[in-house]
């Protein structure tokens, strides 16, 4: 009777020698597959420290074909708006009693004016450098006709007063339908006519807020999505970065959507607004730093948007009606060399 429990048991134990046979395999396996992974993580981490060897030296060497600033004049003026009682042309002989000749000055028409003696300001504009921004759907012929309106000048040396003419000022603030494809093509036709007029006095310009980097307000799009693509090197980027919580330097606001456009084979730039709500010697720093800031890379011009109203102008405006602030600006205008 004891032979059937031992041969049972005998049974049972060559049960479990297979089955502890069966885990040292899987156990075995498991070993291999793990060495295997820490091979491939110790390959692949070699191969990812030389990739990011290479993507250094490609950045180095981006960085190396980047044009470097151009050395220019940097024009130093504002848009001017009239204060309650005075006349456009008091307003500008307030501002420059106190903050300068005004090297360049840029205005702004809702609509397309039918010439260059209709547009806003353009009394005032004689014998200095401007800017004409205007929103509308202009067609060739216009643009030629407009064109043609511009008066040739030069200033007391012999050289030719320049005119940027813009279109559709500030497109990502308009919305609707208003997209970069529009805007480009607008842009595009701009740069054509004043191309084919022969003029080297008038250049093309594109207007943008720059908002979309110094805020951060998107994570979609940036404003390089809004940059001239045919011919860039004919345009003129004008930015319009404001402090409006006094902790921005003009830098900090205007570099990234500056470095975009280097990118993308633009050269010449500038600011066609700014200001800020700063006070005193504040002020006169933020001022004096960010115009000597914007001199050594190479801006053509920098203007104060001297107004009531604009975003986040608050119940102050962006009046440079500092003392110290005016003083800091009269000291750069109308011109830095």
């Amino acid at each position: 009777m004891a032979i059937p429990l031992i041969d049972n048991i005998r049974t049972e134990l060559i049960g479990i020698e297979a089955i502890i046979d069966a885990v040292t395999v899987d156990r075995d396996t498991a070993i291999a597959r793990a060495d295997t992974a820490t091979a491939t993580v110790a390959r692949l981490g070699e191969e990812n420290a030389a990739l990011l060897v290479s993507n250094q030296a490609l950045l180095a060497r981006l960085a190396a074909l980047q044009p470097a600033p151009v050395k220019v004049d940097t024009w130093i003026g504002a848009t001017i708006n009239a204060k309650a009682g005075q006349t456009a042309a008091a307003a500008l002989t307030a501002w420059e009693q106190t903050k300068g000749r005004c090297g360049v000055l840029r205005t702004f028409n809702s609509v397309l004016p039918t010439s260059f003696s209709s547009a806003s300001g353009a009394s005032q504009m004689h014998g200095r450098h401007r800017i004409i921004s205007v929103k509308g759907a202009a067609t060739a012929a216009y643009w030629d006709r407009f064109i043609t309106s511009i008066p040739v000048e030069h200033d007391t040396a012999g050289n030719p007063i320049v005119t940027v003419l813009v279109i559709w000022h500030e497109p990502e603030n308009d919305g609707g339908t208003m997209t970069p494809t529009v805007y480009r093509a607008a842009c595009h036709l701009l740069e054509q006519r004043v191309r084919a007029s022969g003029r080297d006095d008038v250049v093309a310009g594109a207007v943008l807020m720059s908002w979309l980097e110094r805020d951060a307000e998107t994570l979609n799009t940036s404003s390089a999505d809004w940059f001239p693509t045919e011919h860039v090197g004919n345009f003129v980027l004008l930015l319009d970065p404001y402090d409006p919580n006094s902790n921005r330097t003009l830098r900090a606001q205007t570099e990234p959507t500056l470095a975009l456009w280097r990118q993308a084979g633009g050269v010449w730039w500038g600011i066609a607004e700014t200001a800020s709500h700063r006070t005193g010697d504040d002020l006169a720093r933020w001022i004096t730093d960010g115009l000597d800031w914007a001199h050594v890379e190479g801006a053509s011009f920098v203007c104060w948007f001297h107004s009531a109203v604009g975003t986040a102008a608050g119940p102050t405006g962006w009046w440079l009606d500092d003392p110290k602030g005016a003083a800091a600006w009269k000291a750069k205008a109308p011109v830095m060399r």
